[in-house]
């Protein structure tokens, strides 16, 4: 899982950010614009990790609210999470998509 700061590790789990990473490098290798390893290997990761946080509903949870600009910190670090989030869901199902698709 990618942090909602992927530089803090004091930062929470995100899950949209997750989903658009995994859902990039899975897109990346299978088209052959990325190279097989690492990131196949990565995605599959994310993937395993990102479904531990779907719930009964096939709701997502610890989305990230949309957040402006800050050159605080603490602004970063205690933006509220959310569940279902529409920017969330959509980056789940983009990932799910990719991770369905036969490689080329």
């Amino acid at each position: 899982m990618w942090h909602q700061l992927i530089d803090k590790k004091e930062s929470f789990k995100e899950t949209s950010s997750t989903a658009m990473f995994g859902f990039a490098m899975t897109l990346g290798v299978k088209n052959g614009l990325l190279p097989k390893e690492p990131y196949a290997a990565a995605s599959k990761k994310a993937w395993n990790a990102i479904t531990g946080y779907i719930n009964e509903d096939g709701k997502i949870r610890e989305i990230c609210v949309g957040t402006g600009q800050s050159n605080d910190l603490n602004f970063y670090l205690t933006r509220p999470r959310i569940v279902g989030d529409l920017h969330g869901q959509a980056a789940l199902l983009w990932f799910t998509y990719s991770m369905l698709l036969d490689e080329k």
